[in-house]
């Protein structure tokens, strides 16, 4: 992972501050994901991919959102890795943590949140080499799952042909037309799906390839969450790719 191709935000094309982990595994500076937020309201999408941050179930009043994009934001994990480079660059966190010597902090002083304090060097290259582990696992998870939904892509992609097939599209009835929309928006989310599996595992494989040994270690729980949460989606097109192939 090269400070050169993972520094800068796609939003306001400087070095990252903060950098934030958004659902689709981009990484956007946390101020500009507020401020993208807070100006495009709900139904809020990334920038790079058009992959939904927000949903579109309510609209919100100006100091309702100002609120909900500071919520999201801070839910999301940092990028820990890209902010230890950064810090290489430009002068991301200048403030001092009395437990790691200031590499990840924000306030001065002070531990943060996930300081593992004082690292022997033996322990640290110990847990190093365990979170890089669980990073090649974590990868491994993602490819199968990429594989899965590729399959799942392709048999709504043959349900939808097969109903277009079955009745003339002026002779279908309502339930049958509907059935051809729902087929076909299930394809276009299972395509996107592993766009997102995509992305995840590409920042998989920077994370292992990383030097910064306290950053990766500080990855470790962030990332097997993440993927946590993409099996839970996957396992939910798997379930509705086999209840569609009953009908």
């Amino acid at each position: 992972m090269e400070a050169s191709a993972s520094t800068d935000c796609p939003i306001c094309l400087d070095i990252l501050t903060e950098p934030t982990i958004i659902p689709c595994g981009h990484v956007i500076c946390r101020t500009c994901l507020v401020a993208w937020l807070q100006a495009r309201q709900t139904a809020t999408k990334c920038p790079l991919c058009r992959y939904p941050i927000l949903g579109e179930d309510e609209t919100p009043d100006d100091f309702q959102m100002r609120l909900l994009a500071v919520t999201v934001a801070n839910d999301l994990p940092t990028h820990l890795v890209v902010k230890a480079i950064a810090r290489g660059r430009h002068d991301v966190t200048p403030d001092t943590c009395s437990g790691c010597e200031g590499l990840l902090c924000e306030s001065h002083y002070t531990r943060h949140l996930l300081c593992p304090g004082p690292q022997d060097p033996q322990q640290t290259s110990n847990r190093q080499f365990q979170a890089r582990t669980t990073f090649q696992v974590l990868s491994e998870k993602l490819q199968k799952m990429r594989e899965q939904m590729a399959v799942v892509r392709e048999s709504f992609k043959t349900i939808k042909e097969k109903l277009i097939g079955q009745v003339p599209e002026n002779e279908a009835t309502e339930n049958e037309a509907l059935s051809v929309v729902w087929a076909g928006d299930l394809e276009k989310e299972a395509g996107q799906l592993c766009t997102i599996l995509t992305t995840h595992q590409h920042l998989m494989e920077g994370l292992q390839e990383s030097h910064h040994a306290l950053a990766t270690i500080l990855m470790k729980d962030a990332m097997d969450l993440r993927v946590k949460m993409l099996t839970r989606k996957v396992e939910k097109y798997l379930h509705a790719s086999r209840l569609w192939s009953l009908l």
